[in-house]
């Protein structure tokens, strides 16, 4: 996706992630283990205002450094907190050029702007998604197959290395996903006995495969579908289904 339409996706799902939020403010979020509806408006309001302070510095930014609203206060006075970060971030992200360079937390070593455009549409959704379904879960809208496609490419080559890492889930043979929608670039292979571990884009014979929209598969990655969820096809090995919930970020 072009960078205007990142943000532009990260503008839509932060709306709806607070208007969300905001019909259901005391309740718990179920996908998100220990977090209520306040924590979570923290959480992402926090890290778009953390990602605001690295583009526009270029330089790296502590995240525990970022103000933040004490627990205690109003919810409506944190809905304005989140949405003075939203225009932040959406703005910074807007005027900022995609191939500055920036600081960036990339297991695959890409240090630019471009990588937070990316991130935070990511980020962004998967907890609008969260706010929603706490909601209730009919309520939970798909995340955008193009946006899903860049989130899953994200996971890929970013946060499954770490994941893999430090759950010490010992995983093996290869994993391809296809996407079902009409999307471009929406089909990947993972190889697990590589080192590291190899990703390639495109159509492939697997031991496993999983099969459906691209925002199951972005969801069921981060573990937010339990078993797989209804609408994903599973073939093969069922290895991987059952490993993935102890990868943990």
């Amino acid at each position: 996706m072009e960078a205007a339409a990142l943000v532009t996706a990260v503008r839509r799902d932060g709306e709806d992630l607070i208007a969300a939020a905001e019909a259901a403010a005391a309740v718990d979020v179920p996908t998100c283990p220990g977090w209520d509806m306040p924590k979570l408006v923290r959480h992402v309001s926090g890290v778009h205002r953390w990602c605001a302070a690295i583009v526009a510095s270029g330089d790296a930014v502590r995240r525990r450094d970022m103000a933040t609203p004490g627990e205690g206060v109003a919810f409506a006075e944190l809905a304005s907190w989140y949405r003075e970060g939203l225009d932040l971030v959406c703005s910074t992200l807007a005027d900022a050029d995609p191939a500055a360079p920036a600081w960036t937390f990339s297991s695959a070593g890409q240090q630019s702007v471009a990588w937070w455009q990316r991130r935070m549409a990511a980020e962004t959704s998967v907890h609008r998604w969260d706010a929603q379904h706490a909601g209730g879960p009919a309520g939970a809208q798909p995340i955008a197959a193009g946006v899903a496609v860049e989130g899953i490419a994200e996971y890929f080559g970013d946060f499954l290395p770490r994941a893999l890492e430090q759950a010490g889930v010992d995983l093996h043979g290869t994993l391809h996903l296809h996407a079902t929608d009409d999307v471009e670039g929406g089909e990947w292979l993972v190889d697990f006995d590589t080192s590291p571990l190899s990703v390639s884009a495109g159509h492939a014979k697997a031991d496993t495969a999983i099969r459906g929209p691209a925002s199951d598969l972005m969801l069921w990655l981060w573990n937010r579908l339990a078993g797989g969820g209804s609408r994903l096809e599973v073939f093969g090995s069922p290895e991987p289904l059952a490993a993935w919930p102890r990868l943990v970020l």
